[in-house]
């Protein structure tokens, strides 16, 4: 204590010199309070000086804290000199931050309250602030005695570096990680942390510091997990940032096994120039690669996503990627990321190397002996094929080997696959081909339409249907025979597809010349999903040679479209008239279809001033009362008095004629009839009035239509006697 206290009253030189004594010296017991009290004052003094003393007083403070009888009057002591430590935590030289970090560290809860302000310093712009306040929280934290204060503040750090890659302590927090990860108590946090890290290598924001942090994670898990620290690495090397890629390297090499060398060797082919050139710098020191290393590395191309790096390094050890891909591919055909690197290392294998291509063709025959079905990836890796051009002696054989239920996987190798797999006839050739390259059906349209004639199922005939290409289908529906007994499967699943708006004007007409309850579905389906592209094709309506409208289920479908154009003119009106009402012709209109025709032409009759067209509803309405609109009668017959009158003459004969209907149903029928006798052209509205109804009119009604009827022409006389006879 004496000693102390004269160090403490003395000059530099005497300050100095107590403080090497206490260093060298080794201590056996606890030191007592006020000894420990001396000695913090001590350290505090010579820490404000300069020079090489301050880094002596701070790992004083770590060697007084570790043997202080007193630990509460330590901390409570330890405050005095917290100041000074935080000061030089941050400092330029390295030597005095490490040693503020220790002392800290040693002070362990006591120094806790400086753990705001250095984790304010870790978004500093200065490096050395940022890296002195990662260590000293690093030793402040590690040293923390209250349960579960270590754990939290690790899960608290995790999060935050995980979360924002734009923080501006982003770089101090994996710093700190850094300092944390090489301690025990760390361990169970490694598995966790190492992915996350990893993101950032080569990040601009981290610098160096993410290099640093995962090669101490990596060399405290290499050894429990190999495998994790290995695919976590694996995932860096076949990223697409170059700057990762040159960061890994550093620390494959560091790691320095088998393992790190064989992903060390992918990096050796990869497109970028630095990060091959500094990779193969790395590996000439390793020696040449060996064949346990081309293994490894050519296990890890196989199951990773491809890219340019590892296509370049299939080509290069092809004798032995193949074997391994195609065993991959044996045992599970659904490895889309092997077909992916097929895909991609095929046009440069057949391109710079002939022996490659035959062993290629050799294991697609294996291959593809296990293949029923192509997916997605498995269909672009096919199309690489066109690298090969048609060499026949290689292909054939593969093609030989192949039941006709397969070939559809070799559909875009040669032209003569297309043409077996359509031969077959095989539902699933043909679902192949349609999902690999629809486009190639086309070839040979008339040979896959009288196919898809030919099968009888509906659910065989969708796969193919569905995934064609639109003009395909439109090549397959200008095939289609009208009276085949397939044709109409063909039709209704091309009426399910998502283009069917654009197939209208084909369909159309091949549907209505069908029949039977698929074709039905199928025009049920087409007029629910795209109503205005068959308005747009009403004209086909109004021929006489349409069987599928004798169906009156088809007729109910088909109304509200037919509707639609009498009531918009969309396309024509005089059209949509004329289609409806040929339509009636075909089939047998229920009441309730008959009374919508009526109202419809009834409601436009009225105000129309177009005769074409007044002409072209009274067709409606006479179709509708013919089938029998007995409530629309009323209403229907002032509209056709005034048509009666009507200036156009080919409107009045027509209303004449509706006469006949309207009389059969009208509940006033010698109104109607009194009415006939009135108008100009009067024979013909009464004689087809005479003829309609199924009550006498009354002896007035009849005295005058027995007058126009006396009158009638030579040419009318015995038409119009015989009308009125059944009511003299």
């Amino acid at each position: 204590s004496a000693k102390l206290v004269a160090g403490l009253a003395g000059d530099e030189a005497k300050a100095k010199a107590v403080v090497d004594d206490l260093l060298n010296t080794a201590f056996v017991h606890k030191l007592d309070p006020a000894a420990a009290c001396l000695v913090l004052a001590l350290s505090g003094q010579v820490m404000a000086q300069r020079g090489e003393i301050r880094r002596k007083g701070a790992a004083l403070i770590s060697g007084v804290a570790k043997i202080a009888a007193d630990a509460e009057l330590m901390a409570v002591q330890a405050q005095t000199v917290l100041p000074e430590l935080r000061r030089m935590a941050v400092e330029a030289q390295p030597d005095i931050r490490r040693a503020a970090a220790d002392a800290l560290g040693a002070l362990g809860d006591a120094a806790q309250s400086e753990i705001v302000g250095f984790r304010e310093l870790l978004a500093s712009d200065s490096p050395a602030e940022r890296s002195g306040a990662a260590a000293a929280l690093g030793a402040i934290i590690s040293n923390l005695t209250a349960e579960g204060a270590f754990q939290a503040a690790v899960e608290d750090l995790v999060i935050a570096v995980g979360r924002d890659e734009e923080d501006e302590s982003l770089e101090g927090n994996i710093m700190l990680l850094g300092v944390l990860g090489s301690l025990p108590s760390f361990d169970p946090f490694l598995q966790r942390v190492m992915p996350v890290v990893v993101v950032y290598l080569g990040h601009p924001k981290v610098g160096e510091a993410g290099l640093a942090t995962c090669t101490v994670l990596a060399r405290g898990l290499v050894k429990k997990a190999p495998a994790f620290v290995y695919n976590t690495l694996e995932a860096v090397v076949m990223c697409p940032d170059p700057k990762a890629r040159r960061a890994v390297v550093d620390l494959l090499v560091d790691l320095d096994s088998d393992d790190s060398k064989a992903l060390l060797l992918i990096l050796t082919f990869d497109p970028d120039r630095d990060v091959s050139r500094v990779a193969a710098r790395q590996m000439q020191n390793f020696g040449r690669p060996t064949d346990p290393m081309i293994h490894r590395a050519a296990v890890r191309t196989c199951a990773a996503q491809p890219n340019a790096a590892t296509v370049k390094f299939c080509v290069k050890y092809a004798s032995v990627v193949l074997p391994l891909i195609v065993n991959r591919l044996q045992n599970n055909p659904e490895r889309m990321q092997t077909w992916g690197l097929l895909a991609m290392l095929l046009p440069e294998a057949t391109r710079d190397c002939r022996p490659h291509k035959e062993e290629f063709i050799k294991a697609m025959g294996v291959v593809l002996q296990g293949r029923s079905a192509l997916g997605a990836e498995i269909g672009k890796f096919f199309a690489s094929f066109s690298a090969l051009g048609q060499e026949s002696e290689l292909l054939d054989p593969v093609v030989a080997s192949l039941g006709a239920e397969r070939v559809g996987a070799l559909a875009l190798v040669a032209p003569h696959a297309v043409q077996h797999g359509i031969a077959s006839g095989d539902s699933k050739t043909l679902a192949a081909l349609a999902q690999a390259d629809s486009k190639s059906l086309g070839k040979d349209a008339e040979s896959l339409t009288q196919a898809l004639v030919n099968l009888q199922s509906s659910e065989e005939v969708a796969e193919i249907v569905g995934p064609l290409d639109l003009q395909v289908m439109k090549q397959v529906l200008s095939k289609l025979p009208q009276s085949a007994e397939g044709s109409s499967r063909v039709l209704a699943e091309a009426c399910s597809r998502p283009d069917a708006a654009e197939l209208v004007p084909e369909m159309l007409p091949l549907l209505l010349y069908q029949e039977d309850d698929v074709a039905a579905r199928g025009l049920a389906t087409l007029v629910k999903a795209c109503p205005d592209a068959v308005l747009e094709q009403l004209d086909v309506f109004a021929e006489l040679s349409n069987p599928l409208l004798m169906r009156s289920d088809c007729l109910t479908t088909l109304l509200p479209v037919f509707l639609t154009g009498v009531t918009t003119g969309v396309p024509s009106r005089e059209v949509a008239c004329y289609s409806l009402a040929s339509a009636c012709e075909l089939a047998e209109v229920d009441k309730g279809i008959a009374m919508k025709m009526a109202g419809a032409a009834v409601r436009q009759v009225k105000d129309e001033a177009d005769p074409r067209i007044r002409l072209a509803l009274l067709f409606v309405l006479r179709a509708g009362l013919v089938a029998g609109a007995k409530a629309m009668a009323a209403s229907a017959q002032p509209a056709i008095v005034r048509c009666l009158s009507d200036e156009d003459e080919g409107v009045r004969e027509q209303a004449a004629l509706i006469c006949e209907p309207l009389a059969a149903l009208s509940s006033k029928p010698s109104v109607l009839l009194n009415t006939a006798c009135e108008t100009e052209n009067a024979l013909p509205a009464v004689i087809a009035t005479l003829k309609g109804m199924t009550v006498a009119p009354t002896p007035e009604v009849l005295q005058r239509a027995k007058e126009v009827v006396d009158s009638a022409p030579a040419k009318y006389a015995a038409q119009a006697k015989e009308a009125i006879s059944r009511w003299l």
